[in-house]
């Protein structure tokens, strides 16, 4: 025996003199094991030895070995079992289904409802093989009456076996997103010109919900009750992992709207100015308030939308939480900052379901159709819950972090933020963010929306509107519109969709006409006195002045009275008659009868009383005693107290 140095030898030189001296034992005769044994190695380590002393030898193409297959099984045979088993999810199953297939013939019924539950076409068209299923059946049975569990041969195995891409294929293309590996990002953006740019503060913005471990509890104004909620709406700088801003959802069953996102957006907007690209997951989040109300197709069959953010800036609709991976890592990183409210300021369950089982179950009796108040009372308010997640993603930004797409190199969120140049929303594009945009029709001046999850509709003024005060459509005059539930006394902005002739004032399709006040319910019953309202005066008056354009200019048959009030109280009486004819100006001319004289009262027999000549005004009230000029020169008299110029200006100015 060839003594080595403690043991087995460890270098190249000590494992080469064990082989030559092997390798001369067997030429002299000697077994190869027998000489193993003889100089103190495993047989094992000296096949090892002598490959790893030839390591530039090709390997050699060495024939199949092995028991022989029990049946061969054709392509067709093994791409059927692998369908069963990704149906089944279960060798012995497949194998079953596979038999049954071959044998009963017909499953066309089965194959159809088996279509829509899986994303992956079927084909129908290859059947198993009915002599292979036989010979599976024979086996399965044979293993059955000897009372033995079923083995299936490895090649059955093999042909069962699906990759964990061809699963997640099988099942869809998100399965099959999540399924593949995916480049690392750089710090580059393609531009739509195709010109590379270099990555910067915000350039991308990326939004998402997340459920904090904390439950808060709030007030629901629908049903005046007290419930806990556990949504918040966030959202992050991605180059710099600075958080922006969040917002705290209350609503019952602990969900959110396309309004919750509008208003979050547009307090970030406020606060922030626009991004280059803002990334966001589709769900709830694919709305119209996003993308913008649905018009109708193109001629290549492609949504006709109007109202969406994608006009401002660059919407990134991601289908996994991969392709928003900065807002996806830094919520781990917050909920471990803010579990259990900092320093036990409340209660967490955790972040996986019954972690914490105390808090869940006093999570569960406030969740339960007659809350359990004192439960409910061992939960922070929502404003407590803002203010630590507040505080919390503070204490985030101010943490430095070691970054791939910086080679690795710890830098603070905070102070890359810093470089961050504010683009400020252009003031007529903020319209954008309302949660609401949808069509509508003016009907009697006014506009008439009814909103999702609301009962009641909203109602806006047109006619006679502070904004709105030069405007006037027609019934059945299209519009767009677009305001927030939550803050309609805002107002509606409205937009022109009517291409017809009703549109008479020649509005573009889209132009922007104003923002109609908003109607709130009157009473049933003014015992004050006040009755009509200042937008009912101003419509009244507003109409009467448009009419009062339209008839300027024309000889009536016969004296007339045009008498108009605005919505200050004052008066405009004009006389017109026929015994002029009308005369082409720049300005309508209103010609006005002879000085008449004031008739004498006369007494009634049957009573005392007076009465005024048989020719009456038209108008409801007194008409003002004026002077009347000589023949033939045009008149308009006003109330000394009236300035028509001044009442056009006062409206304009509200």
């Amino acid at each position: 025996m060839i003594a080595t140095r403690q043991g087995q030898p460890t270098n190249a030189a000590d494992r080469a003199l064990i082989i030559t001296h092997i390798q001369g034992l067997v030429k002299s005769g000697t077994p190869l094991r027998k000489a193993c044994a003889e100089v103190g190695i495993n047989h094992n380590n000296y096949y090892r030895w002598t490959a790893d002393a030839n390591p530039i030898q090709e390997p050699k193409e060495t024939a199949k070995r092995g028991r022989k297959a029990k049946w061969e099984l054709g392509e067709a045979d093994a791409r059927r079992l692998r369908f069963w088993h990704l149906v089944k999810k279960s060798v012995p199953l497949a194998v079953e289904a596979f038999i049954a297939e071959g044998l009963t013939g017909n499953e066309e019924p089965y194959f159809k409802a088996l279509k829509a539950c899986i994303a992956s076409p079927t084909d129908t068209g290859h059947r198993a093989s009915p002599e292979l299923a036989r010979a599976m059946q024979a086996h399965w049975q044979a293993a059955n009456k000897a009372r033995k569990v079923v083995t299936w041969p490895l090649s059955v195995q093999r042909a069962c076996r699906a990759t964990a891409q061809e699963a997640a294929q099988f099942r869809g293309d998100k399965h099959a997103t999540d399924a593949r590996g995916t480049e690392r990002r750089g710090v580059m953006i393609r531009t739509p010109e195709g010109d590379l740019v270099p990555w910067y503060p915000g350039a991308i913005w990326e939004s998402d919900d997340m459920s904090v471990n904390d439950p808060f509890r709030f007030h629901d104004a629908a049903t005046q009750e007290e419930m806990l909620g556990r949504q918040i709406l966030a959202t992050i700088d991605a180059f710099a992992l600075n958080w922006l801003g969040e917002s705290h959802i209350g609503r019952e069953r602990d969900s959110y709207r396309a309004e919750d996102i509008a208003s979050h957006f547009r307090a970030i907007v406020e606060e922030h100015g626009l991004p280059y690209i803002w990334r966001i997951e589709k769900g709830r989040w694919d709305n119209d308030f996003i993308w913008g109300v649905k018009l109708g197709t193109d001629a290549e069959g492609k949504d006709i939308r109007w109202g969406g953010l994608d006009k401002i800036i660059h919407i990134r609709e991601k289908h996994t939480s991969d392709g928003k991976a900065n807002v996806e890592g830094a919520f781990d990183l917050l909920q471990a900052l803010m579990d259990h409210g900092f320093s036990g300021q409340t209660l967490s369950i955790g972040r996986e379901r019954g972690e914490f089982e105390a808090a869940t179950r006093l999570m569960l009796r406030a969740n339960r159709e007659n809350p359990d108040l004192d439960a409910l009372s061992k939960f922070w308010t929502i404003e407590q819950s803002a203010d630590a997640v507040a505080q919390a993603m503070a204490l985030f930004n101010q943490r430095p972090k070691r970054r791939q797409c910086f080679a690795n190199e710890t830098r603070v969120p905070a102070e890359l933020w810093k470089a961050h140049v504010k683009r400020p929303c252009p003031s007529d594009s903020m319209w954008r963010f309302h949660a609401i945009k949808t069509t509508a029709t003016v009907r009697k001046g006014i506009i008439e929306v009814k909103a999702p999850h609301y009962p009641v509709s909203f109602r806006f003024r047109v006619h006679g509107g502070s904004r709105t005060p030069n405007v006037h459509c027609d019934n059945g005059h299209e519009v767009l519109v677009a305001f927030t539930p939550g803050s309609a006394w805002e107002g509606c902005e409205v937009f022109n969709r009517d291409k017809s002739a009703r549109n008479r004032e020649g509005w573009g399709f889209g132009e922007r006409i104003g923002v109609a006040e908003y109607m709130p319910d009157g009473l049933q019953e003014d015992l004050y006195g006040a009755s009509y309202s200042p937008g009912q005066k101003r419509a009244a008056a507003q109409v009467r002045r448009a009419t009062r354009l339209i008839i300027g200019g024309t000889n009536f048959q016969g004296r007339r009275i045009s008498h108009a009030q605005d919505s200050f109280g004052n008066q405009l009486t004009q006389e017109m008659t026929s015994d002029r004819a009308e005369t082409a100006t720049t300005h309508p001319i209103m010609s006005t009868p002879p000085e008449r004289e004031t008739p004498t009262p006369v007494e009634m027999p049957s009573a005392d009383r007076t009465a005024e000549a048989p020719r009456k005004s038209r108008t409801s009230k007194p008409r003002l005693h004026l002077t009347t000029p000589r023949r033939g020169q045009a008149t308009e008299t006003t109330a000394p107290d009236f300035d028509e110029e001044e009442e056009l200006r006062a409206l304009q100015a509200l």
